[in-house]
């Protein structure tokens, strides 16, 4: 329940930054209830200069994710849409998207972000990986 330093909303604001050099829109940003995860979705959503944040109680740790693909699907096909969550879960999210495994093959620090691209409805290992890219990258964009 720790809010996010000065110096971790600073870092955060310039990943939203570049973020956006990568992805100009989004249709939504999705949060975890937990604190920082809201404080950077927020970040997030300002840089955006969207309003639509949405708090999902299945990005939180230890949560199934049968909710989170229904969510995704209710989205209108194509939509960009922004997951703001915790690791290890995301990784393993990611993954499972990715190839249907629960292994990790990604490794997330905080911050960091990856595109999915899906040709149809969000299923378990029918995800694309288009790009995945470090905090440090995605300051740098901003720049």
């Amino acid at each position: 329940m720790r809010p996010l330093s000065k110096a971790g909303r600073k870092s955060a604001k310039r990943v939203a930054r570049g973020l956006r050099v990568l992805l100009p829109s989004i249709d939504s940003v999705a949060t975890s209830p937990l604190l920082r995860a809201e404080q950077t979705a927020e970040l997030i959503a300002e840089a955006y200069g969207s309003s639509s944040l949405e708090e999902l109680p299945e990005l939180a740790p230890g949560s199934t994710w049968e909710g989170l693909l229904r969510w995704l699907n209710a989205r209108r096909q194509g939509s960009a849409v922004v997951l703001v969550g915790h690791g290890p879960e995301l990784e393993v999210l990611i993954t499972w998207l990715l190839c249907g495994s629960r292994e990790p093959l990604l490794s997330l620090k905080y911050c960091a972000a990856c595109a999915l691209e899906f040709a149809g409805e969000v299923l378990p290992g029918t995800g694309q990986l288009l790009w995945a890219l470090t905090p440090g990258q995605l300051r740098r964009l901003a720049d």
